[in-house]
């Protein structure tokens, strides 16, 4: 059946209670992805071909046309490009890659590789991500994500920048994860709990952030 998270609610400032629901299908990828908040509704739907995300379907019940996402693929199976469609235009976004067969530059990050081909770097005018460490078989395990707001529009929040420890268990999923916030100095522990059926096929995944459930996804 279809893998579905648990709504994540938000109070806003009026009392309202805003909620957002992400569906997965039965190989664990993004079906659709619902935000709720007030009488409004925005869904997604995500519509794919032999594995590769070929759409993205936006629609609102307020008073806007529905809008979508397209992405075209090379015949390696790589992006190429991505047309949007937003308020009645559309823009392009077009992929680069190197002649190893990496991805360089997606339109708004550049991407930087070590000798082994593996991501060092990845940055753009907002973020500027540094992998430090990789685990044996390839993850990465420790990284810093530097976070730059060049409009001013967030003041002192917009500019910040913090610290990563990832730990995965023996089936290479993410178990552990700190966070050190270098701005403010605090640290964050989210850890991400696994419940398997006979099979050893995960068919609950719950996310405590600082030992508080945070999130929630059953198949």
């Amino acid at each position: 059946g279809e893998l579905v998270e648990e709504p994540m609610q938000f109070e806003n400032e009026n009392g309202v209670v805003d909620y957002t629901e992400s569906f997965y299908n039965t190989v664990g990828m993004l079906s659709k992805y619902r935000v709720i908040w007030d009488i409004y509704m925005n869904t997604d739907v995500y519509v794919y071909d032999k594995g590769l995300l070929k759409e993205i379907r936006h629609t609102f019940n307020a008073d806007r046309e529905a809008e979508y996402t397209r992405f075209v693929y090379n015949e390696k199976g790589q992006i190429v490009k991505k047309v949007e469609s937003e308020d009645g235009e559309l823009f392009e976004t077009v992929y680069k890659y190197n002649d190893k067969g990496y991805m360089i530059h997606d339109g708004e990050y550049e991407y930087i590789y070590d000798r082994k081909g593996r991501l060092k770097e990845e940055k753009s005018e907002y973020l500027k991500k540094t992998i430090l460490a990789y685990t044996k078989s390839g993850q990465e395990k420790e990284y810093t994500a530097k976070y730059t707001d060049p409009t001013g529009y967030y003041g002192d929040e917009g500019n910040s920048e913090a610290k990563y420890w990832v730990k995965y268990d023996k089936w290479g999923r993410v178990s552990e994860k700190t966070k050190l916030d270098r701005t403010t100095n605090e640290k964050s522990e989210y850890t991400y709990i696994y419940e398997n059926d006979d099979k050893g096929n995960w068919i609950v995944k719950t996310t405590y952030v600082d030992g508080e459930p945070s999130s929630r996804i059953r198949r």
